[in-house]
């Protein structure tokens, strides 16, 4: 059997019996060991196979000065006087294509024996040659080992950056920049930074960028999420013209920006968006109401969207003429949320205004989030004229739901749906809003399943 087959079968098997089947025969354990060491939860793993690894904690009595903080648990060799496996460390090595680094802290004893034999004409260029997603977890100021050892190949594809709980002053962000940036890393497609953004933003914006740019003809994926981002530093990175998803969602976007400014150069510099995800919200409160409308005349280049999220801190209600420059501008949309952040504003568009989107967006639709109002009059089920074909989630944001609307609001549904919808609510899981709309969703239910039965 080739090898694609058996992979095929062998994905289906539980982790736990893969070590079993990977000692069947050599063809099989070749197979099974591609696809345990596919993916990596932590580099100490890969290290393990060339020598067993032991962790010391080193605390107040024992820290000294090749440590800068206190209380790191520090990986080392037990013993490498006799040498390591590195055939066997390569051979693994060569697997890996998707790998976490979490902040592991090596003895500079092992940093300094594996980049020898780096260096060595056995190993290459690389401890990872075809590694193609790369996740890295910096949480203190130590020195990561991706810093210190050729690691990053030229092939790499998606980056994640985690900056959780490090302190203002640390400069490991900074480093792990710099370091990237020496790396020819011109095939990235995927971007992003997660974590507190004062680090990036105060003191790595300038090597993000490069790093961007540098990867500029493949990007498809860049998270600005850890930036106060600004009209000028989109201006900096530069157009990019593939086909792209932007998230900037953050709540002090716009204590740093003109919005306006900032959405005509994410229109003007990002022609292609496919997806956006932006935050419009910060200190300034005029206008107080965004209108969807201006939102769109802002991004009107961008004809191709399909995933829209925004985020600000008033909606006007949408109207008739919003949903026909809706159907205009973006008739492909699959995801389309309004997000209210304001939860004390009053939500304000009325349930109705799903039967205009269903009219520009039945075919393509699949998640809606708006902020709905129901004490308007709930429309009739009969009044439904045209339903979604392939929307499943409805997020109604805030909205407050009275017993004697369930059954109205469940039957408009129903008929504007094409099955039972997963409805999400924000409000407090304990209080009887979220219960009442959870017994829509109970009754749409049954009746998809009568209506289904009824069918058959």
């Amino acid at each position: 059997m080739v090898p694609e087959l058996l992979r095929a079968i062998f994905e289906w098997l539980p982790r736990g019996q893969l070590t079993a089947t990977a000692q069947v025969c050599t063809l099989w354990s070749a197979v099974v060991l591609d696809l345990i060491w596919e993916s990596v939860p932590e580099l100490r793993h890969l290290i393990s196979t060339y020598s067993e690894v032991t962790q010391q904690w080193i605390g107040d009595d024992d820290a000294d000065g090749d440590f800068r903080s206190i209380g790191l648990e520090v990986l080392n060799f037990r013993d490498i006087s006799l040498g390591g496996r590195w055939d066997v460390l390569l051979s693994y090595g060569h697997r890996i294509r998707t790998l976490n680094i979490s902040d592991e802290t090596y003895a500079p004893e092992v940093v300094e024996h594996l980049k020898s034999r780096l260096e060595g004409p056995e190993s290459g260029s690389s401890l990872l040659p075809n590694l193609r997603t790369l996740s890295l977890e910096v949480d203190s100021d130590g020195p990561s080992l991706v810093e210190l050892v050729s690691i990053m190949p030229a092939g790499l594809q998606t980056l994640q950056i985690s900056a959780k709980t490090i302190g203002y002053k640390s400069t490991a962000p900074r480093r792990l920049l710099e370091h990237l940036t020496t790396t020819p890393l011109s095939q990235l497609s995927d971007i992003s930074f997660i974590g507190h953004g004062i680090f990036f933003d105060k003191v790595a914006y300038g090597l993000h960028n490069k790093l961007v740019t540098q990867s500029r003809g493949t990007l498809r994926t860049l998270d600005l999420s850890m930036f106060s981002l600004t009209a000028e530093r989109l201006e900096q990175i530069g157009r990019i013209p593939n086909r792209t998803h932007l998230s900037a969602i953050q709540d002090r976007l716009a204590e740093h920006t003109d919005r306006e400014r900032l959405l005509r150069a994410i229109g003007r510099l990002y022609p292609h968006l496919h997806s956006l995800d932006v935050a419009l919200v910060g200190k300034e409160t005029h206008p107080w109401a965004t209108s969807i409308s201006d939102v769109m005349r802002m991004l009107e280049p961008c004809l191709e969207l399909r995933n829209v999220r925004i985020r600000c801190k008033y909606w006007k209600p949408l109207t008739t003429e919003d949903i026909r420059y809706l159907g205009e501008a973006w008739p492909m949309m699959e995801k389309f949320d309004l997000d209210q952040v304001d939860r004390w504003s009053e939500p304000n568009t009325h349930f109705g205004i799903l039967q205009g989107l269903a009219r520009i967006w039945s075919q393509t639709l699949i998640k809606l989030g708006l902020p709905l109002v129901s004490i308007i009059s709930i429309p009739d089920a009969a009044s439904v004229e045209v339903k979604f074909k392939k929307l499943d989630t409805l997020s109604v944001e805030y909205c407050d739901l009275e017993d004697e609307q369930i059954e109205g609001v469940a039957d408009f549904l129903t008929a504007l749906s094409p099955g039972p919808l997963r409805i999400k609510c924000l409000c407090d899981p304990h209080g009887y809003i979220y219960w009442n709309w959870s017994r829509v969703g109970n009754l749409m239910e049954t009746a998809w399943k009568e209506n289904r039965d009824a069918r058959a």
